[in-house]
């Protein structure tokens, strides 16, 4: 963590101390908007990778329900995300972590993909909480991460000048190392990537409900309203109006993989991320579901 930060102010030390600067007088502002912010006891986490769906479908959540939605922990991802690292390697205490967030954290919906690494530390701190993790084809889930850059995806590498234009928290999804993961390229640490959350899924699939993004845009109001009262949501609001605002950046979701990934890279995340695709009901040759495969809800969720 040190030395990251170092590495940044010796590129640029003037920049680097008005970032600081700047930052400090944000988080004294943030203080006093803090006061009197109650940290929920009881929300509802949506998980997942980025850019599989986690945005519209928290969103759509707290319009049919009418609660307040948090869309990321966008102050922290701005300013202070690569204390991420130090959180993860309990160097900053989780504790503290929330106190920073207790804005973000108060509202009765959190949605926030960097969590999914902290699953463990968020059942301990939030017993009451209920957990829903989203999933998406990784071939489509990496090709909408690399369109929100305008990266290619049948590159051997990433460009210095491609990774300049990674900020906030993004340089840590694409370069996983710091929580473990290995691979050759940006491709593969992608894949890998998408792997683990699914692993995180499939660890603690008793305490989680699963969407995936593809069940959601075959029926899109339906899918919302299951999810609601599988959590215990009471729908207040009709959404059928507003299932198909745009949230994010809209990618490319037509085009093909073979074309945009090129050979190499796609037997990349086919042959990483199979096992897992099979695990999801993703097939390997096509797009689509196998309909047999079609995970849901678990007994112990269903009780609560």
């Amino acid at each position: 963590m040190i030395t990251r930060k170092l590495q940044t102010f010796m590129k640029n030390p003037v920049k680097a101390v008005q970032h600081r600067l700047q930052v400090g007088s944000i988080d004294a502002q943030r203080v006093m908007a803090s006061r009197g912010k109650r940290i929920c006891d009881n929300p509802i986490f949506v998980l997942g990778n980025q850019k599989s769906g986690t945005t519209i479908i928290a969103a759509l959540l707290g319009k049919a329900s009418n609660r307040e939605v948090t869309l990321d922990l966008n102050y922290f991802n701005d300013n202070h995300p690569e204390d991420y690292y130090s959180v993860y390697t309990r160097t900053t205490s989780f504790r503290k972590f929330l106190e920073v967030n207790r804005i973000e954290f108060s509202n009765p919906i959190i949605k926030e993909p960097n969590l999914t690494h902290f699953y463990t530390e968020l059942t301990k701190f939030f017993p009451l909480g209920k957990f829903l993790m989203i999933i998406r084809d990784p071939r489509d889930n990496i090709r909408s991460i690399l369109n929100r850059f305008k990266i290619p995806g049948n590159l051997p590498e990433l460009t210095d000048e491609h990774r300049k234009e990674l900020i906030g928290p993004w340089p840590m999804v694409f370069d996983g190392s710091w929580c473990g993961l290995m691979g050759n390229n940006y491709i593969e640490m992608l894949a890998h990537r998408w792997v683990l959350f699914v692993q995180t899924y499939m660890a603690h699939q008793q305490e989680m409900l699963l969407c995936r993004y593809e069940d959601f845009l075959a029926d899109k109001t339906g899918e919302i309203h299951q999810i609601c009262q599988y959590l215990g949501m009471t729908v207040t609001h009709d959404i059928h109006n507003e299932v198909d605002v745009q949230y994010q950046s809209k990618g490319n979701r037509k085009v093909d993989w073979l074309e945009f990934f090129g050979k190499s890279n796609l037997e990349r995340i086919n042959t990483i991320c199979q096992p897992a695709m099979d695990l999801m009901g993703y097939q390997l040759d096509q797009r689509g579901i196998k309909p047999e495969v079609h995970p849901r809800i678990t007994s112990k969720l269903e009780a609560k």
